[in-house]
């Protein structure tokens, strides 16, 4: 919008969705930034948003079943195209600390160089916390469990 806030759109479905990406290195496109529907592009990529309801890992899954991972987040154009994308609903992002506690990383081993945490966030605890959605402007932390982050 012109006064810089991102276009938020508020009549989704409720429950959580899912925004993967692909990479222009993994899907071909026919030309430089087209991506056929439901794909959206932007910067390159080709993202859509699923609009079930799933867990990381099962979000991650769909994801690759594409060809595609879940989205990482590079930068404040990033995070607010992400944000038009999805109005104020929560989705899974690549971001997590499954590997090692503390330390996040990006499922396409992108280098993490934005965050946008919650206030307070993240927290490190007993490794219960693992994954990351992004909701509203902000990142937070989804609860992990021993099979899967819910």
């Amino acid at each position: 919008w012109s006064n810089g806030n991102p276009f938020r759109y508020l009549n989704w479905d409720s429950g959580r969705f899912t925004l993967c990406f692909m990479s222009d290195t993994i899907f071909f496109c026919v030309d430089m930034g087209f991506c056929s529907a439901p794909w959206i592009p932007y910067n390159g990529h080709c993202f859509h948003l699923y609009r079930t309801d799933k867990t990381w890992a099962d979000a991650r899954s769909a994801c690759r079943k594409e060809g595609g991972d879940l989205a990482s987040i590079r930068n404040l154009e990033d995070q607010s195209f992400v944000i038009a994308q999805l109005g104020y609903d929560e989705v899974w992002i690549g971001l997590n600390d499954k590997k090692t506690e503390g330390l996040f990383d990006w499922t396409d081993h992108s280098t993490v160089s934005f965050t946008s945490w919650e206030f307070g966030k993240p927290t490190v605890t007993s490794g219960q916390e693992d994954c990351v959605l992004i909701s509203g402007e902000s990142f937070k932390i989804k609860k992990y469990s021993h099979v899967k982050c819910k």
